[in-house]
């Protein structure tokens, strides 16, 4: 892809993680929704989304999860 530009002290100051995903093959998606079935009970993984948007708001979607204190957002197809 094209170089992307980037505020390294906005990363620094806001403390994020920045982490590359390659490669995985679909056994890994089924193991982790398989995760998420198993300890949906346990861990309040639904509080950790604060925003979801339908797919035409996706724009609106990126905006909120541009803000801080924004732990995760959904757009739904």
């Amino acid at each position: 892809g094209p170089p992307l530009s980037l505020n390294l002290e906005s990363v620094v100051r806001r403390m994020l993680n920045i982490h590359g995903v390659h490669n995985y093959i679909p056994q890994d998606l089924v193991t982790a929704v398989e995760f998420l079935q198993g300890y949906h009970e346990t861990y309040p993984f639904a509080s950790l989304v604060t925003g979801s948007y339908d797919l035409c708001q996706a724009e609106l979607a990126f905006e909120a999860a541009a803000e801080p204190g924004s732990l995760g957002i959904a757009i739904q197809p």
